[in-house]
C-alpha cells in the first residue's frame, strides 16, 4: 500500500511539475524567433523598404513595405511563429515579383522588433499595422488582403473581423491554441491556465470576405483536422487547398502562391498572372 501511495504522490509531482512548467513558460513555447535582424534591401528585396511603427506603449516596431504594381492588391502579412522576417525572404520575394504589395510586421522581440510578444499585444499591433497601411500609406481596403501565416492566422482572423478587407488568406489554420494545446497533452486542463488562446473558432463566423484555405495534410505541429474545422466554421466564400504530401512548412516550395494568385483573381479585380513556379527549397519555408 505504501509503495502504491509513492507512486501516485511521484505521478502527482510529476503531473504538477509539467502543468507549471507550461503555465510560466507558454510563451517561450509558442513564439520562438530565429534569425538576426536585416535590412530588406541588404538580402536581394530591391522593391522592399523599412518603416519603424510606434506602439502606444512605447514599443518600436519594424515592418517591411513593398508598394504593389497598378491593379494589384498589398497582404498584410501575419508571420509564423518561428523565424523572423529575414527567414521569408524567398516568399516575400516571390510575392512582391509578382506585383502584389506586401506589409509585414516583425513581431514584438522579433528580428529588430523591442518589447516581448503576447497574444493580446500582438492583436492591438496587426491592428494598428492595418492602420498605418490604409491610412498613412494609403492603401484603399478594398485592395488590401489580409494573409495569417500559422500562429499569425490568430491575428489575422481579428483584424479581418473587425476591418475591411477584400480577402483573407490562412495558411496552417487552428481554431484554438487551446485546442492544439488540449490535443499534445491530453491529461493537462489546459483551458485554465493557459493565456495564449487565439480562440479562432469564435470569431470565423463574423467574417463574410472570400476566404482561402491551405493546409499540410501530414502537418504535425497543426494537425489537419483544426484546419478543417476551422474551414467548416467559416462563411463562404470559401475554398481550402489540401497538400497531399506537405507537413506544416513547404507550401509555397509546392505552388502555394500560385493557388493564393488564382483565388484572388477570381474574387477581387486583379491582372490575371501568369503561372507562378514553385519556389526552391531555402530557409524561408
Amino acid at each position: 500500500m505504501l509503495i502504491f501511495l509513492e507512486i501516485v504522490a511521484a505521478v502527482g509531482l510529476f503531473y504538477c511539475i509539467i502543468a507549471l512548467g507550461i503555465y510560466l513558460f507558454q510563451r517561450h513555447l509558442v513564439y520562438r524567433p530565429k534569425g538576426g535582424y536585416n535590412n530588406p534591401k541588404d538580402i536581394g528585396l530591391a522593391k522592399v523598404e523599412e518603416i519603424n511603427l510606434d506602439t502606444v506603449d512605447g514599443e518600436r516596431l519594424v515592418a517591411w513595405y513593398a508598394p504593389a504594381e497598378p491593379g494589384f492588391p498589398t497582404l498584410l502579412y501575419c508571420h509564423g511563429a518561428i523565424g523572423s522576417l529575414t527567414t521569408r525572404r524567398d516568399r516575400f520575394h516571390r510575392i512582391t515579383k509578382r506585383g502584389y504589395g506586401i506589409f509585414a510586421v516583425s513581431y514584438r522581440g522579433y528580428s529588430g522588433s523591442t518589447g516581448r510578444p503576447s497574444q493580446a499585444w500582438l492583436t492591438l499591433d496587426g491592428l494598428m499595422a492595418y492602420d498605418y497601411l490604409h491610412d498613412k500609406l494609403k492603401v484603399a481596403a478594398e485592395k488590401i488582403v489580409i494573409y495569417g501565416e500559422s500562429i499569425g492566422t490568430g491575428i489575422a482572423i481579428p483584424i479581418a473581423s473587425q476591418k475591411k478587407t477584400a480577402a483573407l488568406i490562412l495558411e496552417a489554420p487552428y481554431t484554438s491554441l487551446i485546442d492544439i494545446a488540449q490535443h499534445r497533452f491530453k491529461l493537462l486542463p489546459i483551458d485554465y491556465f493557459l493565456h495564449e488562446k487565439y480562440i479562432s473558432k469564435k470569431i470565423i463566423g463574423r467574417i463574410k470576405v472570400p476566404t482561402f484555405f491551405m493546409h499540410g495534410r501530414k502537418d504535425k505541429d497543426i494537425p489537419i483536422d483544426f484546419g478543417e474545422a476551422l474551414f467548416n466554421a467559416a462563411n463562404e466564400p470559401k475554398e481550402m487547398k489540401v497538400f497531399e504530401e506537405a507537413a506544416h512548412t513547404g507550401l509555397f516550395n509546392l505552388g502555394a502562391f500560385n493557388y493564393i494568385s488564382d483565388f484572388l483573381e477570381r474574387h477581387m479585380n486583379i491582372p490575371k498572372s501568369s503561372v507562378v513556379t514553385p519556389l526552391k527549397k531555402s530557409a524561408a519555408e
